[in-house]
């Protein structure tokens, strides 16, 4: 976060088909300090970051793993902020698959409270390097090559 972010509180959308579930993830991340909207469902989710401003979202895809695949790459079409997927399949081909549709990072339930947080964390900041060098250098996809050889 830059200088006048300072305390900003984080809002994620959480695009679930189980609202109870989304309660609970939205009620662990509020505790810590996220604000975690609970869009029942992925046409919810999408009308929710056309209206709204978004730092990331996690994409619960526990019973639907093929839909969740498909919202992913929906939605790195046309946002690239962060994209969690969470899913209970531990098969190697579903997590390339989630990868591949756009997915930043993917995660097996049941979630690790803390690991989720960190990841996301991890992923925010990447987000913010990212969107501080296009701005600095006017570029939609950063050169990190080049602004690494140009520091010096």
């Amino acid at each position: 976060m830059g200088d006048g972010d300072v305390g900003k509180k984080r809002i994620l959308i959480l695009a679930t088909d189980s609202v109870e579930w989304g309660r609970g993830v939205s009620s662990e991340l509020d505790r810590l300090g996220y604000e975690a909207v609970v869009a029942d469902g992925p046409n919810f989710a999408w009308h929710a970051l056309l209206d709204g401003a978004y730092d990331a979202i996690i994409v619960e895809a526990v019973d639907d793993l093929a839909e969740g695949c498909l919202i992913t790459r929906m939605l790195r079409d046309r946002w690239s902020m962060p994209i969690i997927v969470l899913s209970d399949s531990r098969n190697a081909q579903d997590r390339i698959n989630c990868y591949e549709a756009g997915a930043d990072l993917y995660l097996t339930a049941p979630v690790d409270m803390p690991e989720l947080v960190a990841r996301l964390g991890s992923l925010l900041r990447r987000a913010e390097i990212t969107a501080e060098l296009q701005r600095r250098f006017g570029q939609e996809k950063p050169d990190y090559t080049r602004t690494w050889l140009s520091r010096g």
